[in-house]
C-alpha cells in the first residue's frame, strides 16, 4: 500500500518532460528509493527510512536525495526536533504540531566512470543551490503528522527541483 502511495504522490506532482518518473523499486539495495528525474548530471529520487527511534522494517520516513556526477549525494529532511522525546509522540498522535528542523547533510561516494563537462557540473551546483534555497525559505517550521510532514516537505521539495529545470 504505502508503495503505490508514494507511485501515485510522485506521478501526480511531477509531471515533466524533462523527467521520467522511473521507479526503482527493484529487489536488492534499491528497495527504498522512487527515482524522480534523471537530468545530465545528477539523479534525483526519494528514498525512505524508518523513522528515528522506529522499527527498521518500517521505512515510513522520507529523504530527497540529490546524487551527483561529482561523486556526492546531497540529503535533505524534516523531522521532529525531540523526535524521541515522549511529550513530542504524544503531541504527534493527538495531531498537534511539533517544533522540526530540516536537515541537510552531504557524502562522497565511489562512482565509475565519471564525466564531468562544465555544463553538468553547472546543472548540478544549480539544483544543490535551488535546494539550500527553497529550504531556506520553506514557511512551515512546525512538523504536523498530518498537514506538514517529511513526505510534504520532501514532494514540494521536488516538485520545485523539477519546476526550477523547465
Amino acid at each position: 500500500m504505502c508503495s503505490i502511495l508514494r507511485i501515485l504522490l510522485v506521478v501526480l506532482l511531477l509531471q515533466s518532460p524533462n523527467c521520467s518518473t522511473a521507479l526503482s523499486l527493484a529487489p536488492g539495495s534499491f528497495r527504498n528509493r522512487l527515482t524522480i528525474c534523471k537530468y545530465d548530471s545528477c539523479l534525483l529520487f526519494l528514498q525512505t527510512a524508518p523513522l528515528i527511534g522506529g522499527p527498521s522494517w518500517l521505512p515510513l520516513h522520507v529523504k530527497v536525495v540529490l546524487e551527483t556526477d561529482t561523486k556526492s549525494r546531497h540529503k535533505w529532511d524534516f523531522v521532529p526536533l525531540n523526535a524521541t522525546s515522549s511529550s513530542t509522540l504524544q503531541r504527534l498522535v493527538i495531531l498537534q504540531g511539533v517544533p522540526a528542523e530540516i536537515r541537510y547533510s552531504m557524502t562522497q561516494y565511489e562512482k565509475k566512470d565519471t564525466q564531468d563537462p562544465s555544463h553538468q557540473l553547472l546543472e548540478a551546483h544549480e539544483l544543490i543551490e535551488r535546494a539550500q534555497s527553497f529550504c531556506d525559505t520553506y514557511p512551515e517550521r512546525d512538523l504536523h503528522i498530518v498537514q506538514n510532514n517529511c513526505w510534504t516537505f520532501a514532494l514540494r521539495l521536488a516538485q520545485h527541483l523539477n519546476k526550477s529545470l523547465r
